[in-house]
């Protein structure tokens, strides 16, 4: 197994977390644990950090780390790896925040490090 479908099969161990995927910012899905229809999530999660990025730019706010959406039944938690890559953890209610958040902290990390020795901060593969 390689070590970036680890670090995502990890973070699916966490008591309540559901999935977990990592996008290309372009929309398109790079690596996918456990998520049904991550084609479409993937897609979708661009288009919103797309919006947020520019709503971001327009009030001053700094750079974007990460977007939470909630419904009545599961979080969406987004979290930036890097200009060309994020990460996509899917919660149920009963998840422990702090501790998914505290994981996704962790795993970006790695993630970031790993991607960039492949991947670069352009997502294409290094030659």
């Amino acid at each position: 197994m390689n070590k970036i479908k680890k670090v995502l099969r990890n973070l699916c161990t966490i008591p309540g977390v559901d999935g977990a995927l990592i996008t290309k910012m372009d929309g398109i899905t790079f690596e996918s644990i456990y998520v049904i229809q991550h084609e479409i999530m993937s897609a979708a999660m661009a288009a919103v950090l797309g919006a947020a990025n520019e709503m971001i730019e327009k009030t001053g706010s700094g750079d974007l780390e990460g977007i939470m959406i909630e419904t009545r039944n599961k979080r969406i938690l987004v979290s930036k790896i890097n200009e060309a890559f994020a990460l996509i953890v899917i919660t149920n209610k009963s998840s422990k925040l702090g501790l998914v958040r505290y994981e996704i902290k962790n795993a970006k990390e790695i993630l970031n490090k790993e991607m960039q020795l492949v991947y670069g901060q352009t997502g294409n593969v290094k030659t």
